[in-house]
């Protein structure tokens, strides 16, 4: 079976100069749900920032175990489409406790309100509805989802830490900074997925290319890749480097924005050594 050394490859003889420090510019509206009951539930609530759709692995949706306990993240739109067909809607992906302490940082008041005039500056809006509708999915609460898009807009604009639902809510930004590439047409003709562990993302303009960073220096994996066919359940991991891909809709949601750093070249290099080396890879089963 190929494994993705074969698009590593690709990626940095495509893009072997023009690497940038980015960071997030944009906040995160989290919701803290832990699954009480005793069954398996399914999270229709996480959503695709491709189409809005719920996401699929394997084509069910992802299964949150009795007790397991996740923040749901909703971020800022790009008016790209719409949720149940006539609200705008956004990308809703899930983030762990530890990873969450470890990378976001809870935010104030005035951040609230000043990334707010932010956004707008960009032409992003903060789907209310699709928030307010998983608040009831998820907590199913008694009040309208009209009722509760009003206490989340008032929240907005009063740049309320948690929006008005205390223990439920935290506004977060994530400060974290990583080395990334802009995808261009030409290296869209040599693939059209990366091969992530949990869902195949398109490769297409406007998409990131990034290399997590940690204490300044590259972050050292485990990280988990799909075979270059996409028709298996096998999955390979890469121990030293890892890099990600940052999907369109989610670059502009987030304000993914380059700052004004010098990247080491010897950052490239190394993480290229890593990552297009199959004596890196290891074989994993029916995961």
């Amino acid at each position: 079976m190929a494994l993705p050394t074969v698009f590593f490859e690709d990626v940095f003889n495509s893009y072997s100069k023009g690497w940038k420090i980015y960071e997030q510019h944009a906040f995160k509206i989290a919701i803290l749900y832990k699954n009480t009951t005793k069954k398996n539930r399914p999270m229709l609530e996480i959503r695709s920032g491709q189409d809005g759709k719920t996401e699929l692995k394997n084509g069910k949706p992802p299964i949150w175990k009795p007790n397991e306990e996740k923040w749901i993240a909703i971020e800022p739109s790009n008016q790209t489409f719409y949720y149940k067909e006539k609200h705008i809607g956004a990308a809703a992906y899930p983030k762990s406790i530890e990873d969450a302490k470890a990378q976001w940082k809870p935010m104030s008041t005035k951040e609230i309100q000043k990334t707010m005039l932010l956004l707008k500056k960009h032409k992003l809006v903060i789907p209310i509805y699709q928030i307010a509708d998983t608040l009831k999915s998820l907590f199913e609460l008694s009040d309208s989802i009209g009722t509760i898009c009003d206490f989340l807009e008032k929240g907005l604009e009063n740049g309320l830490p948690d929006l008005g639902f205390p223990g439920k809510i935290k506004v977060f930004h994530s400060p974290i900074q990583v080395i990334g590439h802009p995808v261009t047409d030409r290296f869209i003709k040599k693939q059209s997925y990366f091969p992530m562990s949990y869902r195949n993302v398109p490769i297409e303009k406007g998409a990131l290319l990034i290399l997590d960073m940690e204490h300044g220096k590259l972050k050292k994996g485990p990280m988990k890749y799909t075979h270059m066919d996409f028709n298996t359940d096998h999955l390979v991991q890469v121990t030293g480097a890892m890099m990600r891909i940052i999907d369109a809709p989610q670059v502009k949601g987030a304000l993914w924005l380059p700052l004004q750093k010098d990247v080491s070249y010897k950052h490239i290099q190394h993480a290229k050594t890593i990552l297009t080396n199959e004596q890196n890879y290891s074989i994993i089963v029916n995961e």
